[in-house]
């Protein structure tokens, strides 16, 4: 994990709908304080990662980020090994072996409460999580499978049963992506949730490693036009709704660690920094130093990753002019009274989808339809909204802004997922 390498973040706009022209507006520093900080994740205005300031291996602990506040937080103060956060609404989850295993545990940002998500006597690894649910890669059965957890029931599942490893899952509604080593090399597999049906993504006979989601797109690191050495790695993509793979990169090199969110695909590369758009086909420099770790994650217009320009591991932000979500990133931009009136003018129009989205679903469910493969996004939006009306109350209406924003985001999701089932 330490070992410091020379690349950079490259950002790549695909699936071009609604974007235009664009480009970096500012890159700025999250951390830089002088120990490590690795494996940085974001959602809404929250970045997360594992830090070792307080002692070095083998204490790490979860550290976060408020954009909107410019505040720095400590979640985890166990003595222990916590590293590899993920984090989705307001719950932060990571690998933890104060058990003297490795244990998946979480970590509620409104409530500030830590719990277990799974404590089973076997290795628990690489958590992601999406809305409720939190899955992980697990070896309790002598071998690497997929498990997940329902923060609402409680309840845990087995995903994947075949005898050979699958691992680092990625989730985004009812649908989880992970590593599977089945046919003897590394391909990417699915399963639905709902349906609980597993199925390939790819199965070309090089290695594809590192799968992510974003709604119907599912993207990783493939080594099919590799001729030698592991020197030519490039990013690929699958469209689950047409059944369709893409080639998203083609460049010289090694493109790492993929990372998605919208039309944005992040990677960090031995290339120069650059953030391509596919419409303009223009290139324009991300990082300003050519000293940078990797593990790119995105949220809306902001790529976060790990940087090695002050000798360290820090973690770095940048902040991109695109039009397909627009949010307010930081105060710097607008003081709080200020964000007031157009707090309330999202959080009325979330309400206003709320209960469209409430009347869509009982006429949907008066009609025998089985609606609970979107029931997964009215949570997530609920939830959004009455964060959104918690910071409002307290007068915090630039957070209160963003969470009703995303509020709505959630609720046009998941109107959109009823209509597609013929609601």
């Amino acid at each position: 994990m330490k070992e410091r390498i020379m690349v950079s973040i490259a950002v790549l706009v695909v699936l071009a709908s609604g974007v235009s022209g664009a480009s970096i507006l500012v890159e700025f520093p999250i951390t830089t304080e002088l120990h490590e900080q690795w494996c940085p994740a974001i959602y809404g205005n929250i970045i997360v990662w594992h830090d070792d300031r307080n002692g070095g291996w083998p204490n790490l602990d979860i550290y976060g980020y408020d954009l909107i506040t410019s505040t720095e937080f400590q979640i985890t103060t166990i003595p222990a090994t916590e590293y590899w956060p993920a984090i989705h609404g307001n719950t932060v989850v990571w690998q933890d072996n104060r058990n003297g295993n490795y244990d998946i545990y979480g970590y509620n940002l409104v409530t500030q409460e830590e719990f277990p998500i799974t404590t089973n006597g076997s290795e628990q690894r690489s958590p992601a999580i999406y809305g409720n649910t939190v899955v992980w890669q697990d070896d309790r059965n002598g071998n690497y499978d997929i498990y997940g957890y329902n923060m609402l029931t409680n309840q845990e599942v087995r995903i994947t049963t075949d005898p050979n490893n699958q691992y680092t899952p990625a989730i985004y509604g009812n649908i989880v992506v992970w590593n599977d080593y089945r046919n003897g090399n590394g391909d990417v597999y699915g399963y639905h949730l709902i349906t609980k049906k597993e199925f390939p993504i790819t199965k070309d006979p090089s290695e594809q490693w590192y799968p992510e989601i974003y709604k119907n797109t599912v993207i990783w690191q493939d080594w099919r036009n590799d001729v030698c050495c592991l020197d030519n790695a490039d990013v690929y993509g699958y469209d689950l709704a047409t059944s369709t793979e893409f080639q998203i990169t083609s460049y010289p090199g090694r493109e790492d660690v993929p990372a998605i969110y919208g039309n944005i695909v992040a990677w960090h590369s031995g290339s120069s920094s650059y953030f391509y758009d596919h419409v303009t086909s223009t290139r324009v420099q991300i990082t300003i130093t050519s000293s940078v770790f990797h593990s790119p994650a995105v949220y809306c217009n902001i790529v976060v990753w790990m940087d090695y320009r002050n000798g360290n591991s820090d973690i770095y932000a940048a902040l991109l002019d695109t039009n397909f979500c627009t949010r307010p990133t930081s105060s710097v931009y607008h003081s709080v009274k200020s964000m007031e009136p157009l707090a309330k003018t999202n959080m009325l129009k979330a309400k206003e989808l709320q209960s469209e989205a409430l009347d869509v679903l009982s006429q949907a469910q008066e009609k025998g339809i089985d609606t609970s493969c979107c029931e997964g996004l009215l949570e997530e939006a609920e939830e959004l909204l009455l964060t959104a009306q918690e910071y409002f109350k307290g007068g915090n209406y630039i957070a209160a802004n963003n969470y009703a924003i995303e509020s709505i985001r959630a609720y046009e999701e998941f109107l959109e997922c009823l209509r597609g089932l013929d609601c």
